[in-house]
């Protein structure tokens, strides 16, 4: 099931001989009310990506697969590509890329540079605050008021503050390290 930060989850099983817990059940017991708008959105966009040419549209932008099909995630990891289908900072520079310049034609440079920061804030909401994702939003936000090194550091900082189990998230780690090389 889609489990969100702040879901209350109840695990029933036993701990083994070994020393590991083995889940029989799961159950979400209460729901993040801040996830309602995720569990509503997300069905209506596998549905749009029902379709066979659509898994590989919904890896590409939603980073997952509904229906669980690992065909197209162990074709990618062969030919050593699997690294594009985990959601990243580069995820939001193509989103950014095609919704900014639109929307400050529109309506202006202050106005749409808030509606495309808006855009940017809903898709890594609806992706469940993946941390490489977090990280890239903060230091674009950060990055229009501070220095850029200075910017990835704060947000660095920030991701870590927000999100403590990130620190052992290889998605945020791998997200660190690139930028890092891609800044200095």
């Amino acid at each position: 099931t889609d489990v969100g930060k702040g879901d209350y989850v109840r695990l029933d099983g036993k701990i083994e001989d070994e020393g590991y817990f083995l889940a029989e059940s799961t159950m979400i017991v209460k729901y993040a009310p801040f996830g309602r708008l995720r569990r509503i959105v997300l069905p209506k966009l596998y549905e749009v990506f029902s379709s066979d040419s659509g898994a590989l549209s919904s890896l590409l932008i939603l980073g997952n697969d509904e229906n669980g099909n690992t065909e197209l995630k162990d074709l990618a990891a062969k030919a050593g590509l699997s690294h594009l289908l985990s959601l990243s900072g580069m995820h939001l520079a193509i989103i950014s890329s095609i919704v900014e310049k639109p929307l400050r034609r529109l309506f202006g440079k202050r106005f749409g540079t808030c509606l495309s920061f808006s855009v940017l804030f809903v898709f890594t909401y609806l992706s469940g605050w993946k941390p490489s994702l977090f990280r890239a939003l903060l230091f674009r936000l950060l990055s229009r008021i501070l220095e850029s090194s200075h910017a990835f550091v704060f947000s660095e900082v920030c991701l870590f503050v927000l999100s403590p189990n990130s620190i052992s998230d290889l998605g945020a780690a791998f997200s660190f390290i690139s930028l890092s090389g891609i800044l200095f």
